[in-house]
């Protein structure tokens, strides 16, 4: 993440503070595009349940994610660097299988097994500023930033004061890029990955427990996949 926050704050500095002056900056027509991606969404690998008595950790799928949205520019054009805006929703999902747990003796449960299931899906509105050239062939970098709504889901098969069902809105702002080419005057195609960053915890207070449960770190979701704008107006 780092890395890309460095690649974007150098070729933002070039593109607003670079070259002689804006006034020296190319001309060229804007456009109004239509932009949808989809992919994989990825975030944990492995996830350990609070109510496990064996404290095992499992594994998290990374499952299906899509983009959509409207982007405009150029808005700046400085020696072929074009600065674009754009708008868009998005959605992403992890989770786990139903897998078997050994429950604390403490839930009260008389069997040895028992069921649960983790999943966290987010849902992403965010204004978003790429950085590219109009070359048939380019790399792009990209920052935004907006609001999401985090669904988190920790459910056990039976009546445990464990469970978790909560959903939160909080700030984000994500960073990407991508590799895109232009099959012709209508359409670009590439692959792409973005991320979501929330700050806040995924942590809400449960009645029998003294401390609030759930992730205790800001949780980013990674979404990865191919990406079509498709230019429907010229101005």
């Amino acid at each position: 993440m780092n890395k890309y926050l460095s690649v974007f704050c150098i070729l933002f500095g070039y593109g607003i503070f670079g070259g002689h002056s804006l006034a020296k900056a190319q001309s060229t027509s804007s456009h109004l595009d239509f932009t949808y991606a989809s992919g994989l969404s990825l975030g944990y690998t492995q996830y350990q349940f609070l109510d496990d008595e064996g404290r095992k950790w499992f594994p998290v799928k990374p499952m299906f994610a899509y983009i959509a949205g409207i982007q405009y520019g150029p808005i700046v054009d400085i020696y072929g660097a074009k600065v674009l805006m754009s708008f868009e929703i998005g959605f992403g999902n992890i989770k786990t299988n139903t897998v078997k747990i050994t429950p604390w003796r403490v839930s009260g449960l008389v069997s040895d097994i028992a069921f649960a299931d983790f999943a966290i899906q987010r849902i992403p509105a965010m204004l978003w500023m790429t950085i590219t050239t109009e070359t048939k062939f380019t790399p792009y970098v990209r920052f935004g930033m907006g609001i999401s709504k985090t669904s988190f889901k920790e459910i056990y098969s039976y009546n445990s004061d464990a469970n978790l069902r909560f959903r939160k809105w909080a700030f984000t702002w994500g960073i990407g890029g991508g590799i895109q080419y232009k099959m012709s005057n209508e359409v670009d195609l590439g692959l792409f990955l973005d991320d979501w960053i929330t700050i806040n915890e995924l942590k809400e207070k449960l009645p029998n427990y003294l401390t609030p449960k759930g992730i205790d770190a800001s949780f980013k979701m990674t979404v990865i996949g191919m990406k079509i704008v498709i230019h429907f107006m010229a101005y």
